[in-house]
């Protein structure tokens, strides 16, 4: 019987490669095409609901939780 041989696993990046051109490779990606309509009418959509949210928040610290209509006294 042969011992078993051990292979040496493939490098991670590739001969010539170093950490600018990984770097330029990966954001080449998600800058090459300009922002559309859509993408800016669903980031329009993302801060008109947090500022909803930022709003239903300090109304809640002013008003307390009697807004959500928990008016009944306790009564222990």
């Amino acid at each position: 019987m042969s011992a078993a041989v051990r292979h040496a696993p493939p490098p991670l990046i590739a001969p010539g490669e170093d950490a600018t051109s990984i770097s330029t490779n990966i954001s080449y990606i998600t800058l090459q095409r300009p922002f559309g309509l859509l993408w800016l009418g669903g980031l329009a959509v993302a801060a008109l609901l947090a500022m909803l949210l930022t709003v239903g928040i300090c109304w809640l610290l002013y008003a307390g939780v009697g807004i959500w209509g928990l008016n009944i006294p306790v009564a222990w």
